[in-house]
């Protein structure tokens, strides 16, 4: 059983395999109660890891006020049916109108930019990886809890884990906002490169911002050097060097169509 690990005041991390990485629910403690962010990835995951969890960590259905999901993917949502089984009552937060139709009994609250959750928990809109991703602000820590809406260079390993971007101009707009936020550390879903999934001072949370600019220059940059090649093409000749995470061909068609190259 894999039990929750402190990072941060008041926020604990919660370890989920998935294929040949991992994936992390995050529980945040609230004088008000309590919030999950994310919830992955398949019902024995629910049952093997998370609920057995919460329950060391004294969560009850009572205290488990709020899910906040950062995004539609079954390594960050495959669990929502499971959970509302045993939490029917826990409000979940999403910017997801499908996973809201798929669940038309369960209790929603649509994400907007700037909404309080437990009085201390900021919902922050970071488009690029989807257009509804989002994470969460802990106000009294400056904590950011992101998931993998901030995806620095990806995650080495079997599949095309690279920079995941699939909106690129909205992204960069993104990461601008969050620069202005008091944002003292992150924490992430996923074991990123270089950075890795968390970040614990200024320091570090600038270094994993420029990571996400950084791909996106890299791969953009890729692109404007060999325009005269497909998609395709552009995947497998990024990819051959294999010093960094692979990205898939779509996203070159993201970032050709994003900024008219």
């Amino acid at each position: 059983m894999n039990t929750a690990t402190e990072l941060f005041p008041s926020i604990y991390r919660i370890t989920f395999p998935y294929k040949d990485i991992f994936t992390t629910v995050s529980v945040i403690r609230t004088p008000k109660g309590y919030a999950v962010v994310d919830l992955a990835s398949y019902d024995e995951d629910m049952d093997q890891i998370l609920f057995p969890a919460l329950e060391a960590l004294g969560v009850t259905e009572e205290s488990l006020a709020f899910a906040v999901i950062t995004h539609n993917h079954l390594d960050h949502a495959g669990g929502v049916g499971r959970f509302l089984e045993k939490f029917p009552n826990t409000t979940i937060v999403t910017g997801s109108e499908k996973l809201m139709k798929k669940y038309p009994d369960a209790h929603f609250q649509e994400a907007k930019e700037g909404d309080i959750i437990l009085d201390t928990l900021q919902v922050v809109m970071i488009p690029g990886h989807t257009k509804d991703a989002l994470a969460v602000l802990d106000t009294r820590s400056g904590t950011l809890v992101c998931g993998d809406c901030l995806q620095q260079f990806g995650i080495f390993g079997s599949g095309k884990w690279g920079s995941n971007i699939r909106f690129p101009a909205l992204h960069l707009e993104a990461i601008q906002k969050l620069r202005t936020l008091p944002i003292e550390g992150i924490l992430s879903a996923h074991d990123f490169h270089p950075v890795g999934f968390m970040a614990t001072n200024k320091a570090e949370v600038t270094a994993f911002l420029d990571a996400c600019v950084d791909s996106l220059n890299r791969i953009r940059g890729h692109l404007e050097a060999n325009l005269s090649l497909t998609d395709e093409e552009l995947e497998a000749s990024y990819n051959a060097p294999a010093t960094l995470p692979t990205v898939g061909s779509h996203v070159f068609a993201a970032i050709r169509e994003d900024f008219g190259l």
